[in-house]
């Protein structure tokens, strides 16, 4: 409706197409604006090497990249687009306040193919091997533990299950006793089995 009537330009923020001020504004009473049901059920954005947007808007807390305000421009464009759904980051940490955000701001939450029920393995400590072959009880700790502290969001999670290597590699780099596509097949199954008992709990 903005953009039918008020001329705002979806991505304003960005554009920098800024509206005019057009004073008193008669709105036809028979004014009708159509929109076509969606063809997806989940569209949205993904907000990947976000690095990039850093000299922009720094995060005071440093707690992100950029700054909170920055995100919710960023949500609010999605939604203007006719968007419902976001990748916050390439790999945020559950509690972080970006999350907590979309949530509000009404968005399904989803996670990038390496953050499994929201664990960020890209900060896995140097000592503890990362393997669910060696260390499912560790694993399965971490992903029951990333699940509950977004228990809050729950009804707006778009939870990613899988299975890769520590930084985004397959798995048996690390570990090349899984040297068939069966091996490998039947580790990724029980891995995804154990996270969706997790969301399901």
């Amino acid at each position: 409706l903005s953009k039918a009537v008020l001329g705002v330009d979806p991505q304003q923020f960005w554009t920098e197409r800024r509206v005019e001020f057009a004073g008193r504004l008669a709105v036809p009473t028979d004014l009708a604006v159509v929109v076509d049901a969606p063809a997806f059920e989940y569209r949205g954005f993904f907000v990947n090497d976000e690095d990039q947007m850093g000299g922009f808007h720094a995060d005071p807390l440093g707690e992100n990249v950029f700054a909170l305000e920055w995100w919710d421009h960023m949500f609010e464009q999605l939604l203007r687009v006719g968007g419902n759904a976001v990748i916050v980051g390439t790999a945020p940490y559950p509690d972080e306040r970006s999350l907590d955000l979309a949530a509000r701001r009404g968005l399904f939450i989803a996670q990038h193919h390496i953050t499994l029920l929201g664990a960020n393995s890209f900060q896995w400590p140097k000592n503890v091997t990362y393997s669910f072959a060696k260390n499912p009880e560790v694993q399965e700790h971490v992903w029951t533990s990333c699940a509950q502290m977004q228990q809050h969001r729950q009804e707006q999670m778009l939870w990613t299950v899988g299975y890769r290597g520590l930084n985004d590699y397959p798995f048996w780099i690390d570990d090349p006793s899984f040297n068939t596509s069966a091996s490998r097949g039947r580790l990724i199954s029980e891995a995804m089995a154990t996270q969706v008992d997790i969301v399901q709990q």
